[in-house]
């Protein structure tokens, strides 16, 4: 896939933001750029890519025991991470 420089430009500061939160223990806000990250693969019609950040934020839940409030926006997250958590 070729995507422009504005684009990588935007997915590299949402991605940096998303990595910045994370390693500041402020979850809710990680969860919320990573997920950024996958709608905006999804409009570029990269779903595998999508797919990757997708299970990252179900990594960061899990991980961090999240069961609901910053996966509300992602329904389909909450079961996996009362299965898997």
């Amino acid at each position: 896939m070729d995507f422009s420089e504005e684009v990588l430009s935007e997915l590299s500061n949402i991605l940096c933001q998303a990595e910045r939160f994370q390693r500041d223990e402020m979850i809710e806000k990680s969860i919320t750029e990573y997920a950024k990250i996958c709608q905006k693969y999804e409009e570029l019609d990269d779903y595998p890519t999508a797919s990757y950040f997708y299970q990252r934020c179900l990594e960061i839940a899990k991980n961090a025991k999240v069961t609901s409030s910053p996966l509300l926006p992602f329904p389909c997250l909450v079961p996996l991470c009362l299965m898997h958590g």
